[in-house]
């Protein structure tokens, strides 16, 4: 069982979910990243993201040029990669608090539920609780964004 999740990372750290990452130079295993390298990796799943359900990446650079079917499924593949290990609840924690993108939310948010639903007997106690404070505060939070 991998004990990851019940470590305390520094403030300034994250969580990188293994296989994400193509750069061979960035870490391939569940490792403590900085806040950079959690940034390419968040930038990483928002580009799978929009390769997967929105439009190219390269059109906001005035490329118009829409995603290829290749290119869906090498994105589908590598998303999928969040649903198979609880190891990657902190990853999309981040994802979903932080991004902008909405398709990345709905990536994240689906992935936990899938997670929560195939592994939650293999989650520790303290990590579902952690996990209940966070839907908590994310959905008030959201909600009082959407007020304003």
């Amino acid at each position: 069982m991998n004990n990851s999740l019940q470590m305390q990372a520094p403030s300034n750290m994250q969580f990188l979910p293994a296989g994400v990452l193509q750069n061979p130079q960035l870490p391939q295993q569940h490792h403590l990243v900085s806040s950079q390298a959690m940034s390419q990796s968040q930038l990483h799943f928002e580009a799978l993201c929009n390769t997967l359900y929105g439009p190219d990446p390269r059109a906001q650079l005035g490329q118009q040029r829409a995603a290829t079917h290749d290119e869906r499924q090498r994105a589908d593949r590598e998303l999928k990669i969040f649903t198979e290990d609880v190891s990657n609840i902190g990853a999309l924690k981040s994802y979903l608090e932080k991004s902008s993108s909405k398709f990345a939310q709905f990536v994240a948010a689906s992935a936990l539920k899938q997670l929560f639903m195939e592994h939650w007997s293999k989650i520790p106690v303290n990590e579902k609780l952690s996990i209940k404070d966070f839907v908590t505060s994310f959905l008030v939070q959201k909600e009082a964004s959407l007020d304003q």
